[in-house]
């Protein structure tokens, strides 16, 4: 049972880190992710799912633009 317990903590920590730069990136801009979802049109729900899987290069630099704008307003 102790393995069991270990290896699920390992997993959830492994997923914690995806796309942890572009969680922090929006963080860092003082952005809420609710308005980064609005701008990719979709709902916040549906972006947290997202960033629950790694997401491809060219997604991540479309989510950092989106905060690059949404910081300059």
């Amino acid at each position: 049972i102790q393995v069991f317990m270990y290896l699920k903590y390992i997993i959830r920590e492994v997923l914690a880190m995806r796309n942890k730069e572009i969680k922090d990136y929006i963080k860092s801009k003082g952005i809420p992710m609710w308005k980064v979802a609005e701008q990719l049109g979709i709902a916040d729900s549906s972006f947290s799912r997202m960033l629950r899987y790694e997401i491809s290069d060219d997604k991540k630099k479309e989510i950092m633009h989106i905060a690059d704008e949404l910081a300059t307003e």
